[in-house]
């Protein structure tokens, strides 16, 4: 298996390497302060800086599964991407701030 992960549409669906069983996660990051970044994206502010989606290859959907709280917005400022640990059960998040 390659370290990333493909994914064809096919006529019954979506298909991909890790098969259609298996349980997948997408993290979707945003900027939540324009104050402190270094450049000045367009558009607003998102509100929660993460979402957590489980995608179903079978038929391309995703199921939100969790969106930051205000808590979690206040450590996690402006993530800008993340990854998956090969190994682990862990993701990690780069964040954007020009303060911290």
């Amino acid at each position: 298996m390659s370290r990333y992960q493909s994914f064809t549409e096919t006529s019954s669906g979506w298909s991909d390497e890790m098969g259609a069983g298996v349980n997948q996660l997408f993290f979707v990051s945003t900027y939540t302060d324009f104050e402190r970044l270094a450049h000045g994206p367009r558009g607003t502010e998102a509100k929660h800086s993460l979402y957590v989606y489980r995608f179903h290859p079978s038929d391309g959907s995703l199921v939100l599964l969790h969106v930051s709280d205000r808590k979690e917005r206040e450590v996690v400022v402006n993530p800008a991407f993340s990854r998956y640990h090969p190994t682990l059960n862990v993701v990690y998040t780069c964040t954007e701030d020009i303060e911290n």
